[in-house]
């Protein structure tokens, strides 16, 4: 498979699903959506197989994303904001029309199925931004004394 296939789909997952911006630090909400339009039977022009792989970073591991999130950089699609846990890749929104496009050479049902995948996309990466966001801000409100927070009775010797 062909990374740049990989990177005309997620091109336009991300465009016509309404996704703004992704999560720097993980990539599972990604992976997830590409493993369900690749459950899903969708049958692309684009030739794009969806080889999957178990991962601990990111659950289930679909071959060629990462690739194709790399060259999405590269080319400026996506540009980082932020640091940290709130980092994120927003969208240039300048160059989604162009993706839309792609949607025009597929047939009804694969195309209905990249944006249902796209829309996938867009709620897990929302999830993921959030509880990156409330993590970042827990972390920093976390107080730490010299008082032990657990507290374990005395030992009892043993004779």
């Amino acid at each position: 498979m062909s990374p740049d296939r990989m990177t005309i789909l997620l091109k336009a997952m991300i465009a016509c699903g309404g996704v703004s911006a992704l999560p720097v630090r993980l990539n599972w909400p990604i992976h997830r959506a590409v493993a369900w339009l690749g459950s899903s039977g969708c049958k692309s022009s684009l030739g794009v197989s969806f080889a999957t792989r178990p991962d601990p970073g990111v659950g289930l591991c679909v071959d060629g994303v990462e690739v194709a999130l790399a060259s999405l950089v590269d080319e400026g699609y996506l540009r980082k904001v932020g640091s940290g846990y709130t980092a994120r890749w927003v969208v240039n929104e300048a160059m989604t029309p162009e993706a839309r496009r792609i949607l025009m050479s597929e047939q009804p049902a694969a195309a209905a199925l990249i944006v249902q995948a796209g829309q996938r996309l867009a709620a897990l990466a929302s999830i993921a931004l959030k509880n990156a966001e409330s993590a970042a801000t827990s972390w920093s409100e976390t107080v730490i004394g010299s008082m032990p927070t657990d507290r374990h009775p005395p030992l009892v010797a043993v004779r």
